[in-house]
């Protein structure tokens, strides 16, 4: 009996939960949106950032890479706030665990890591996200001293 009653509270949460084809068409059209005509570098690195983000949120892992890939090279460039650059890292970051590439985004945690000024909110997010890398291929993630 409790498990037929379990098997009706999932379905009735799962039935809750249907799509929003709206919300669905929605984050499909910022997904594919194109970079703004005459945009400054930084505001191409951030368009790619929140594109990634978008893509991301509706299951396309390789082109959320790729924009992330394409806002750490725009924000390098453009000499972005160390700040700005290690949210594109980090994501970056992600995307690389996501897509099964771990060395490479253990490089990126490492130049995340050096990015980071000593005693900084961001570098508290660098450590604290240094570990996703090694966590995914069941290692232990690296000691870092914030301070």
């Amino acid at each position: 009996m409790r498990r037929r009653a379990r098997s009706r509270d999932i379905t009735a949460i799962l039935d809750q939960q249907k799509p929003d084809p709206a919300k669905a068409a929605a984050a499909r059209a910022a997904a594919d949106a194109q970079p703004p005509a005459g945009a400054t570098p930084i505001e191409l690195a951030n368009f790619y950032y929140r594109r990634a983000t978008d893509a991301g949120e509706i299951g396309r892992l390789i082109q959320r890479r790729d924009d992330a890939k394409e806002a750490v090279r725009l924000g390098r460039e453009a000499r972005v706030s160390p700040q700005m650059y290690s949210f594109y890292l980090a994501l970056l970051t992600q995307s690389e665990v996501a897509t099964g590439n771990i060395r490479a985004a253990m490089s990126l945690s490492q130049e995340r890591w050096n990015a980071t000024q000593s005693g900084s909110p961001t570098r508290v997010g660098a450590a604290a996200t240094s570990q996703w890398p090694s966590q995914a291929i069941g290692q232990s993630p690296p000691r870092r001293r914030i301070g």
